[in-house]
């Protein structure tokens, strides 16, 4: 008996289309490349590179179930050059989404310019799952009480 045969009928009755699943890998591969790539590219230091390298490989491999402990990072990225600094950040933003390593997606960015005006930061942290923190001279700007 043929056991090709059956394999085939089975395969074209539940549609399983095996060039699609490695095109899908080869995508994830891809994007994966070109995120360290760019991290290779950034102006920073090698120390920062690799950290920047380790969280990306966390993340891949707590997608791929190699890792089963969920880390929450907490990250300050400081720097004077703000295209740098959006660089990291698209550059960590794109891996959360390749690995869907958050459960939602989102965003909530606050200019510590704003902080005079009545905001309550435990609630953005319970609604948010990216806060991302600007203007940090805006504390020197701020009078001692």
């Amino acid at each position: 008996m043929n056991n090709k045969y059956f394999s085939d009928i089975y395969d074209d009755f539940f549609k399983v289309d095996k060039k699609e699943i490695d095109v899908k890998e080869d995508v994830s591969l891809n994007n994966k490349v070109n995120l360290l790539e760019e991290i290779n590219s950034l102006y920073i230091d090698n120390e920062s590179k690799n950290l920047l390298k380790q969280i990306l490989e966390y993340m891949d491999k707590y997608n791929n179930k190699e890792e089963s402990i969920y880390i929450d990072f907490n990250i300050i990225i400081e720097g004077n050059n703000n295209e740098n600094v959006n660089s990291v950040k698209e550059i960590l933003s794109q891996s959360i989404k390749n690995n869907h390593y958050l459960k939602g997606s989102g965003v909530y960015e606050l200019s510590l310019y704003e902080l005079s005006n009545k905001i309550d930061i435990k609630e953005i942290y319970s609604k948010y799952e990216i806060i991302i923190l600007k203007d940090l001279k805006a504390f020197l700007m701020q009078e001692d009480n």
